[in-house]
């Protein structure tokens, strides 16, 4: 934004007094993780084991991370990824890789990085709301991650902290009693319809759909407040 003063659009955002921000795909670019774990395993197996279907294997291995997450005991995503990896190889009798394959897993999520407006974006919106994360991770990784984007946060809420994963409302209840907060008096910003849409806005809590990639809102999703194609475009929103 070019001018030099900027005030909270009050006919859009009134009673709102924390922002809540996903992290992955939302401010850092993660740029669709799962195709490149899947990339990952195929190189793995069409090296040292070409006789074994990849696209098989990475199916039962997606399989196994479904049924381990709908457990009601809470594991840390990479937890889960490691296991689930464990469980395939022993499934197609191939010799366990889980310690190369998480080592790539950190790495892939340690060395994303911020979206161009990201800085800006949390600049001005910390001058009138408090502003974090409320999102999908692992401490130890998304540490890493705040670090190396340089991103100033007034809270950062995640899964591990909750013990629970986004759309679950226990996760957000645990947002609300952190700050001390009504559904109304928060704004969650994210890219997935799922996670973000209809985990917060079941609740009550008015939401931002970041659609960078021209999805169509599915008919069960809750209809976000905004839907915009950058954290740009928002902030043109949300300041006047």
């Amino acid at each position: 934004m070019d001018q030099t003063e900027i005030f909270p659009n009050e006919n859009v955002v009134k009673g709102i007094r924390a922002i809540c921000c996903d992290c992955y795909d939302t401010l850092i670019e993660l740029n669709q993780p799962f195709e490149q774990i899947r990339k990952f395993i195929t190189d793995h197996l069409d090296t040292f084991y070409p006789n074994v279907s990849s696209s098989a294997f990475f199916g039962k291995f997606l399989r196994f991370r479904a049924v381990l997450s709908s457990e009601l005991e809470f594991r840390r995503g990479i937890d889960l990824l490691e296991e689930s990896i464990i469980k395939t190889c022993i499934s197609f009798e191939v010799s366990d890789f889980s310690g190369p394959f998480k080592m790539y897993v950190e790495r892939l999520f340690v060395s994303c990085k911020a979206y161009p407006d990201v800085h800006k974006f949390i600049e001005n919106m910390r001058k009138f709301y408090k502003l974090g994360l409320l999102t999908n991770a692992d401490n130890d990784l998304l540490s890493q991650t705040i670090i190396k984007n340089g991103l100033n946060m007034d809270f950062v809420i995640t899964s591990e902290d909750a013990r629970s994963n986004k759309p679950s409302r226990r996760i957000f209840d645990y947002a609300m009693e952190k700050l001390d907060l009504t559904p109304a008096q928060i704004l969650m910003i994210g890219d997935s319809q799922t996670d973000d849409l209809m985990g917060a806005g079941r609740l009550g809590i008015p939401t931002a759909w970041i659609n960078r990639r021209g999805e169509s809102l599915k008919p069960e999703i809750p209809a976000p407040l905004f839907e915009v194609r950058s954290l740009s475009e928002l902030m043109l929103l949300l300041v006047q």
